[in-house]
């Protein structure tokens, strides 16, 4: 399994486990479009910390190498890692090293 599907399998229990804290109307995707931050975001600022904490540990446990998510908070919306599931994978698997996917049209 690659860096990548390991790091989706991660953020994707992350969502599970937050999911079972959220109200159902405020139940969130992992698709990989959908919008967790900013004006059409699906978390307010507390669903965000739950999510980056929760991500931590599930990238922890995955891995056996802790991140670090803290300081992405203060990033513009355009740059945040947290503006989609997308960007998040991408970001973590950077902070482990993996390189940059290949557009499957490329």
């Amino acid at each position: 399994m690659t860096t990548h599907a390991r790091v989706e399998k991660a953020i994707s229990r992350a969502v599970e486990d937050l999911n079972e804290q959220l109200p159902a109307d405020r139940k969130v995707s992992v698709a990989e479009n959908t919008t967790l931050l900013g004006p059409d975001g699906r978390l307010d600022s507390l669903g965000l910390v739950n999510l980056a904490v929760l991500t931590e540990q599930a990238v922890e446990h995955e891995f056996e190498t802790p991140v670090s998510l803290a300081d992405e908070f203060a990033k513009p919306v355009e740059e945040n890692p947290f503006r989609s599931p997308a960007a998040l994978v991408e970001h973590i698997a950077g902070l482990l090293g993996a390189p940059d996917r290949v557009p499957a049209d490329s």
